[in-house]
């Protein structure tokens, strides 16, 4: 049967938006987040504050530093106060050295390292080495022109890197934590190195929080079997691959309230990474996807700003599936697509996509779940592909979108969703008269048996922090239905 369609209404759609821009890239505020990994603890506001200046003059001139055991401390340090109970500092060296500038072995003495200028001229293979060396902070301590890992913790507990800077290191990482537990890097930089900018590998129980990882020739963070840890705070932008990555075999990895953009990869990846989440980060401007999941399943999505990436906002890898991940209230806008839903038994619910210029999303596989979303002034709203079977697309609102739904799969449930252009409800039930008639490539495909009269969407759609608000729609010639959207 042809529908007539009654188009008295018009949606206004005012966007209440502050988007300032610093000189590094967007000045976004990341609000205050305790986080506790065993006994150590942060509280993390976003802000960096480094002293790279009067700390690296007038130092002592110094060879190089070798401690194995203990005992080893006395010949360099100073003692009291790295406590438990007043062991020992060693701080205020300019230790340049071709081979090994600092390497601490096998102790458990509490230690400071402070206040140092440690350069390898480029040929020592690492800066700072901390093997099985436990109860250590580095602090205030830049370290440079490196040829392989500026700082290396290797089999260590409880060692807390702050407010240190990594600049020109030439091989793997600027920072490494190699078979760590229970370890921080907080408050750092890491930049212009060769390698990626810091890296968490084989460990678990880390936190990396408030760094600043930039112009690095890899990802800015990078987690590789992982578990139990933490990135929050950092900002991670103008690395030439992924802002941050968690790839190959992590599980339980939290990454939230980042600052990601203007990397030459994705802004946050996850591949081969389960039941870990991605929460409350801004992810902008990024040369390949917001968000991209590879062979990754369980995992959340949730409350990110995802705005002006070149692909997808989130992207599903095209070789390998992502299973049973939930996408839930993240703000997805002005990317090519939406979202690139590729895989099965995913949720996708109460997110704002919004003038994407292709698809807002464009649904692979089967069995997923799509409810509860805004589909706004995307060039076109919702693609169902050829290899789409059995998805659920319900109570969803679709508005201004130039082409808003085309279904070229078999089997999806299509029910009870708002299309701002079909109007007419007669007997006053919220449900419009006239079922809503969905095409495929090829002609009539499917059809939503309940179109709505008013939009699904529950959950308030911001932008970098500033409400979108629905003022106001038009229902017909005679009323206007002022609606508010509350959180969920």
């Amino acid at each position: 049967m042809v529908k007539t369609r009654n188009c008295y209404g018009i949606l206004v759609l005012m966007m209440l938006l502050l988007f300032t821009i610093s000189a590094c890239g967007y000045n976004i505020q990341t609000s205050q987040l305790p986080i506790e990994i065993n006994n150590w603890s942060a509280s993390l506001d976003g802000d960096i504050l480094i002293d790279t200046g009067p700390r690296y003059d007038n130092l002592t001139e110094y060879a190089s530093i070798y401690i194995s055991g203990n005992s080893g401390f006395v010949s360099y340090a100073s003692s009291g106060n790295g406590t438990e109970v007043n062991p020992y500092i060693i701080e205020g060296l300019n230790i340049t050295n071709s081979a090994t500038p600092l390497t601490i072995r096998y102790t458990t003495s509490y230690a400071i390292i402070r206040d140092c200028l440690i350069s390898g001229m480029g040929t020592a293979d690492d800066g700072i080495t901390l093997y099985d060396a436990d109860n250590i902070v580095i602090e205030y301590t830049k370290v440079m022109d490196i040829r392989y890992n500026a700082i290396k913790l290797e089999r260590t507990q409880f060692v807390k890197i702050n407010n240190a800077e990594v600049v020109n290191n030439a091989g793997w990482a600027g920072i490494l934590l190699y078979y760590a537990v229970n370890c921080m890097v907080i408050d750092s930089i890491v930049h212009d190195t060769d390698g990626s900018g810091i890296v968490s590998d084989s460990s678990q129980n880390i936190l990396l929080s408030g760094n600043y990882a930039h112009h690095n020739a890899h990802p800015g963070i990078r987690f590789q079997q992982s578990s139990d840890s933490i990135a929050s705070g950092n900002k991670a932008y103008s690395n030439k691959e992924d802002g941050i990555w968690a790839f190959e075999g992590n599980s339980n990895i939290t990454i939230q309230s980042n600052t990601v953009f203007d990397n030459a990869g994705s802004g946050i990846s996850l591949r081969q990474s389960d039941y870990s989440k991605v929460l409350d980060n801004n992810i902008t401007m990024n040369k390949v996807h917001g968000i991209s999941l590879d062979n990754s399943h369980e995992n959340k999505i949730s409350n990110n700003t995802i705005v002006s990436n070149q692909y997808q906002g989130i992207g599903f890898g095209d070789e390998n599936v992502s299973n049973g991940n939930l996408i839930q209230s993240n703000s997805i806008m002005e990317n090519e697509r939406g979202i690139y839903l590729r895989g099965s038994d995913n949720v996708v619910q109460d997110n704002a996509i919004i003038e994407n210029s292709n698809w807002g999303i464009h649904i692979y596989k089967d069995g997923n779940s799509i409810s509860r979303n805004i589909f706004y002034l995307n060039a076109r709203g919702v693609l169902f592909d050829l290899d789409s079977t059995s998805n659920s697309f319900e109570k969803n609102s679709l508005i201004r979108n130039i082409e808003q739904i085309v279904d070229n799969g078999e089997s999806n449930t299509i029910d009870s969703n708002y299309y701002d252009e079909w109007r007419g409800d007669s007997n006053n039930d919220a449900v419009v008269d006239d079922v809503y008639e969905i095409y495929s490539n090829d002609g009539l495909s499917n059809q939503d048996d309940y179109p709505q009269t008013m939009p699904q969407h529950d959950h308030p759609v911001t932008y970098l922090g500033n409400p979108y608000l629905l003022v106001s729609i038009p229902l017909s010639i005679s009323g206007v239905l002022d609606i508010s959207w509350l959180p969920s």
